[in-house]
Formats: C-alpha cells, structure tokens, sequence
C-alpha cells in the first residue's frame, strides 16, 4: 500500500470524527444562547404564507409548532440558561383552554350556566442549560409534578 492510499484512508476517518463531534460546542457559550433562543422563537411564532391569485393576494397562516410563553434567558458563571413554559394543544392544533362555569338559579326556578374563569392549559415547563464545551441539558417538569 502506497503513502498516498494511507493518508486518504486517514481523511476519512478525520472526517468521521468531525461530523461525530457536534461543532456548536465549541461555540462561546453567549452565541450558542443567541442562537437557541432563536431557534425557540422561531418554533413558537405562526408562520404567514401570501399566495397570489390573479390580481388579489390570499394570506394563509399556519399555527406554531409549540405555544410558549415566558421565553426567558440569562447568564451567570459561564453557563446559559433559558426558561419557559409550553402550553398544551388539542386535536386541532390550537391551544387547549380550560373553562370553568358557574350554575345560576333565580326565583322562576330558571337555571343558567354562566362563564366563571377561562385559561389556558400548561403542558409543561422547561429548563435549559448550556455549559462551555458540553451538550445542552433539558429540563422539563410536567404540570402535573408541580
């Protein structure tokens, strides 16, 4: 076997290597912060599609693929952590919301159902921490544990 053969056998196991090896570690912790809070507001925004038809232009919008609220990040001692909360979605894709009614009787002996309090579901809360040159680590905490 020549040299020339030996060293592009050696290339592709350098490769391997890299692809392996998962390059936003290497990355300061701040950018990689940045960059996954992005990524979170992007996966928590509807995305707005305009399609042209003739001489008027029809919006389409398509849901979110997580709800979250209280999308937070801070750091401290070198090590990123960003904080929030996912709400839980039904069958068609929105929101869940919980209702709670009230049940009214008046002298007629009428009954009527009013609206007490309205919320949304919490699914879960997550936790994410991201420490220099290791992987992020992910929290998450059901409602129901809470």
């Amino acid at each position: 076997m020549s040299e020339k053969d030996n060293s592009t056998k050696n290339y592709g196991v350098i490769e391997k290597a890299a692809e392996a090896i998962d390059v936003n570690i290497l990355m300061p912790v701040h950018s990689r912060l940045k960059k996954r809070y992005k990524q979170l507001r992007e996966l928590s925004s509807a995305k707005h599609t305009k399609i042209p038809m003739g001489t008027i232009n029809v919006w389409k919008t398509e849901p979110p693929k997580m709800f979250v609220c209280g999308l937070s990040a801070t750091m401290s001692n070198g090590v990123g952590v960003i904080n929030y909360k996912v709400y839980k979605k039904d069958k068609t894709g929105n929101k869940e919301i919980n209702k709670r009614y009230s049940v009214f009787t008046n002298d007629r002996g009428e009954t009527r159902k009013t609206l007490v309090d309205a919320n949304y579901v919490l699914e879960k809360i997550v936790i994410e921490r991201i420490e220099f040159r290791k992987s992020l680590k992910k929290e998450e905490f059901k409602e129901s544990e809470l």
